[in-house]
């Protein structure tokens, strides 16, 4: 049901998107059309999941979203009905974090912005530790991404896109090893550089 409805706001809105929010999105190929990945982007403007959503034909999405979109119940209807999940950023969120796996070992792509909140800029800010452990855990590869500047209505702007990478591999970590705090910070130092490349073009 969700799914049909999904479909059909994307119809309804895809035109009207278009014309406010003119993103030109680089390298929506890098993102595999099956299996599980985690698409990891940072975050300016409450707008940036619903770009991602509306230009992203090749995968359907769960995304990590602040709970308090779903207070109002129709809002949380339709956040769920293209893909969004609440999770109280206040605390671990037990729920969420099952939730997350979950959908991973079911070999579905989540989008997550690692960095916890929306930033003024395009500079990035610390990374959470969640989507490091997520990508650990369920052996699922990373597809970093950028928005070069804040979700303006009617701006111009640019969504890149990278390649997907196993981050295990990049880090020399082997699945069912314990997940410390250096593997943790050893993995956040990749994925940060990943997304500095992409935002120095």
């Amino acid at each position: 049901m969700r799914r049909v409805i999904s479909f059909i706001l994307l119809v309804i809105f895809y035109i009207p998107l278009r014309l406010i929010y003119p993103i030109r999105v680089v390298g929506r190929k890098n993102i595999p059309r099956k299996g599980k990945i985690i698409l990891v982007s940072n975050h300016q403007s409450n707008v940036d999941p619903v770009i991602i959503w509306h230009r992203i034909f090749r995968r359907r999405f769960k995304y990590m979203a602040k709970s308090s979109l779903f207070k109002n119940k129709f809002a949380g209807f339709i956040f769920s009905s293209i893909g969004a999940y609440p999770v109280d950023r206040g605390t671990t969120d037990i729920k969420a974090i099952k939730k997350t796996l979950g959908f991973l070992k079911e070999e579905k792509a989540v989008c997550i912005f690692p960095e916890g909140t929306r930033l003024k800029t395009a500079e990035t800010n610390e990374l959470k530790n969640g989507v490091i452990i997520f990508a650990l855990k369920t052996g699922s590869p990373i597809v970093p991404s950028f928005f070069q500047k804040k979700t303006r209505p009617f701006t111009f702007g640019r969504y890149d896109i990278g390649q997907p990478f196993d981050l295990a591999q990049e880090i020399g970590y082997t699945k069912g090893d314990k997940i410390t705090d250096e593997v943790i910070e050893a993995g956040k130092k990749v994925l940060q550089e990943k997304m500095f490349e992409l935002k120095r073009g």
